[in-house]
Parts: structure tokens; C-alpha cells; sequence
């Protein structure tokens, strides 16, 4: 008899919005190992403790987890100790460490209630930010193949946002560009101090690794996820060069050298052999001027690479670090070039790899961090 209720909800639950399944979701982050030690001589720095929803899963290097690992292992070789978080434990694990800095997403705010909001206005945060709620409306319509079923545009950031005013963090943050900055804007009228924290490379899984017998005859390769959105902008940049072109990554490309999925070893030993990495985010990504961890993980190999007319990158490569496309035409024109030797490879690769090394690796932008904690401790 109890076999019947059970089925009943599970067909039910399939209809049900997204908002209304994650309450009924049950679960938990998967941790390899949540805790990272503070390198020598860091030991006395401050805990960063980072919030981690609960699909996070340390076994599954996906862009968000390099991230979240990314600033851990930044953190922990040039401030302090590192531990990651479940975003329902917070009241229980915040407590077990004296004077720690939370790193919060947005996206944790959805779940949380008056009790943990209360709590956290007790410590010191900082959280990462989409597009202020005022231009949210606007960035949909302006980008409508994003955001399908995504809490931040289906019922979920408004109430977030005013959550997340109310715990008065340091500061909050977002990976776009200065270009975007009135898409941001508004967090400063809302009282808040807002700044651009870029990505970076994380050296614990890219650097130079050649594999010239595995890899070495592709002339042109691209790894990332394939879905609609970012498709516009492959079509305008990748589409051209399909015969020379080798994909890899999640999404089924209907490209003719699709090779599926590679780990993280086989990602970095095609970044340092293949002849070119092209740079390409999506249309939403444009808008916004973000700057992925791509832009910084394949020249950390090494990689021979020309980038896409993302305005972001301005903001970190200057003109003789890294090749950039005005446009798809121009990128064509540069891909061409490199084609027929016309362009110095080499020059180029220890360009944007020495500029990763000097200024773009997650360990300079925990020092961004802990400066900014430091200025406004001292202005107060």
C-alpha cells in the first residue's frame, strides 16, 4: 500500500517548478577533502571559510568547483587556512573558528532564513554578485536563451538580494568586466562596496605539460560545455574552422571532431601541445565582460592563444600579452595568419604566460581580498 503515495509524488514532483524542487531535493555536497592547510608561514592568517551549495561535489571538476578550489588553494598558499562549507551547517561550522572571513555566493541566500541572517551579521563576508536586480529584467531580455529555470531569474534573486544587504557584508563582488559596470552599479546605491574579483589559473592543475605524440597534430582546439546560448558564439567563431577544429567537453558538440569529455590531466596536456586555443565565452558573456577561467588557464599551459572581442579582456591582458579579436572577421583574419606562420607562436605564448604567472593566478587575487578587508578594517 505505501508503494502507490510514493509514485504519485515522484510523477507530481516532475511538474513541479524548479523553486519547489530544490526544497524537496535531498542533497548534500560531495567533499574529497574539505580542509586546506594554511601554507608555511601563512599559519597565523585568517580562516577563509567558503559557502558551497548543496550540488557542490569535489569529484567533479566542473567550472564552478575549479573555482570554489581555485580561490581555496589562492587562500591557502598566501593568507590563511581554507574550509569548505555546506550552506546548512553554517550556524554550526562558523562557530568553530575565531574571527573568520565567509565567502558567499548569492545563490546560498535563497535558502537561508531569519536565523542564519542574523547570524552572519556577527562576521565578516564578502559574496560573489550577479547583475544588480534592477538590470536583471533587462539582461533577460537582452539575453533570452539564459537563465532557463535558474533560481537567479525564476524566484529566487529579489529575496536573496535583500537578505544578503541585510547581513552587510565587506564587500561584494562579480568575475564581470569594468564595462559592465552598469549592470553593478546599483549594489553601491544599495549601500554596499562593490568590486570586479576576477578568476585566475590554479597551478595545482595548469601548467606547462606537454603531450606532443597524444595531442600534437591538432592544429586548433576548444574545451568547454555546449548548449544553445554559447552556440551563437561558436557559429560565429569556431563554425568556420570546423575541419581543423578538435571540441572536447560536455554537450554532444555536432562538430565533426567531437572527442567527448577529458579530465583535467588530458585538458592541460592538449592546452600546452595543440597549436591554438581559441578564447570564446557566449553572447551573455560579452554582455557582461566576463573574463572565465579559460582566459587564464590555458595560457597558465602554455597555450598559443587568440582571444574573442570580450571587452573583459582589456582588463587583465594588456596588448602585447595576448592576441584579441575585434570581431569574428578579425578573429578569422588572425586564425588565417596563424595558419601560414605569420605569426610568432612563441612570442606570444611566453607573453600571456608570464603575464598569468606575474598577475592572474588565484593566490594574487586572495591578496586582493585580504587587502581590501584590510583597507576598509583601517577606514573604519
Amino acid at each position: 500500500m505505501d508503494i502507490l503515495p510514493k509514485n504519485i509524488y515522484s510523477s507530481l514532483k516532475r511538474f513541479l517548478p524548479v523553486s519547489l524542487k530544490r526544497k524537496f531535493k535531498k542533497q548534500k555536497p560531495i567533499f574529497i577533502n574539505p580542509n586546506f592547510p594554511a601554507k608555511p608561514g601563512c599559519e597565523k592568517g585568517r580562516t577563509l571559510l567558503i559557502i558551497v551549495s548543496d550540488s557542490f561535489n569535489q569529484k567533479i571538476m566542473r567550472a564552478s568547483t575549479l573555482l570554489t578550489l581555485g580561490y581555496a588553494h589562492g587562500w591557502s598558499e598566501a593568507c590563511g587556512p581554507v574550509k569548505l562549507i555546506w550552506q546548512k551547517n553554517i550556524i554550526k561550522e562558523i562557530s568553530k573558528h575565531n574571527n573568520p572571513i565567509i565567502f558567499t555566493n548569492i545563490y546560498n541566500y535563497i535558502n537561508w532564513g531569519e536565523k542564519e541572517i542574523k547570524f552572519l551579521k556577527n562576521y565578516d563576508s564578502f559574496s560573489i554578485v550577479n547583475v544588480h536586480p534592477n538590470k536583471y529584467e533587462q539582461f533577460k531580455k537582452d539575453n533570452p536563451l539564459i537563465g532557463n529555470g535558474d533560481p537567479f531569474f525564476y524566484g529566487g534573486h529579489n529575496e536573496a538580494c535583500n537578505k544578503l544587504i541585510e547581513t552587510k557584508p565587506k564587500f561584494v563582488c562579480s568575475f564581470a568586466g569594468n564595462t559592465a559596470w552598469d549592470l553593478f552599479k546599483d549594489w553601491q546605491a544599495d549601500g554596499l562596496h562593490f568590486e570586479f574579483l576576477k578568476l585566475a589559473a590554479d597551478q595545482n592543475y595548469y601548467f606547462p605539460d606537454p603531450a606532443i605524440k597524444k595531442y600534437g597534430h591538432i592544429k586548433m582546439t576548444y574545451v568547454g560545455g555546449y548548449w544553445p546560448e554559447k552556440a551563437q558564439a561558436f557559429e560565429m567563431y569556431l563554425r568556420p574552422f570546423e575541419d581543423i577544429l578538435h571540441t572536447y567537453g560536455y554537450g554532444n558538440w555536432p562538430y565533426k571532431h567531437y572527442g567527448g569529455e577529458l579530465d583535467i590531466a588530458e585538458e592541460r596536456q592538449l592546452y600546452s601541445s595543440a597549436g591554438l586555443v581559441p578564447l570564446v565565452t557566449s553572447p551573455a558573456g560579452w554582455y557582461m565582460a566576463e573574463v572565465t577561467e579559460r582566459y587564464f588557464k590555458a595560457p597558465a599551459c602554455k597555450a598559443f592563444c587568440i582571444a574573442d572581442q570580450n571587452t573583459g579582456l582589456k582588463d587583465v591582458f594588456t596588448e602585447d600579452e595576448m592576441l584579441q579579436a575585434k570581431n569574428a572577421e578579425h578573429f578569422s583574419e588572425l586564425v588565417n595568419d596563424y595558419l601560414k606562420g605569420k605569426i610568432d607562436v612563441n612570442y606570444w605564448k611566453n607573453k600571456a604566460y608570464e603575464a598569468v604567472m606575474n598577475k592572474h593566478l588565484y593566490r594574487h587575487r586572495a591578496l586582493q581580498i585580504k587587502n581590501i578587508f584590510e583597507t576598509k578594517t583601517e577606514l573604519k
